[in-house]
């Protein structure tokens, strides 16, 4: 950089040398957000609510088969899937689980409206976990 008269850098090189700045901790960060990003934790496809449904006031559905079928897919030691309704508009709950759930164990809870036979929505809480 060059100084002018008075000693002091000029406005064009204060401005690059931001610029560089700028560019160098954008590729950081650009590096560091993609080398996060693939060693993420395993997940539940939140697909496997779709076969819950609430009849006559309580939970009910069949998620084995469906779980069984993600633990195979995708190479999971074992998989749990536990739902219920927060707010008291369906009673009772599910649990199903399938392999081994020794090791390391990847958690998820979501919130998922699904059908009621009287023609409501009602949210249940779904809380899966996975071991990897």
């Amino acid at each position: 950089m060059r100084k002018d008269k008075n000693g002091g850098f000029g406005f064009p090189e204060a401005v690059m040398a931001m610029m560089v700045v700028s560019l160098a901790l954008t590729a950081y960060l650009g590096f560091f957000a993609s080398s996060a990003a693939a060693g993420g934790a395993p997940s539940i496809d939140r697909g496997i609510a779709d076969g819950v449904s609430v009849v006559s006031g309580s939970v009910s559905g069949d998620l084995s088969d469906d779980l069984r079928a993600l633990v195979e897919k995708r190479g999971y030691r074992g998989a749990s899937v536990r739902c219920y309704d927060p707010c008291g508009a369906a009673s009772g709950s599910l649990e199903f689980s399938t392999g081994s759930m020794d090791g390391r164990v990847y958690g998820e809870r979501f919130l998922r409206a699904v059908p009621s036979d009287d023609g409501r929505a009602i949210p249940l809480v779904f809380e899966a976990a996975v071991c990897a």
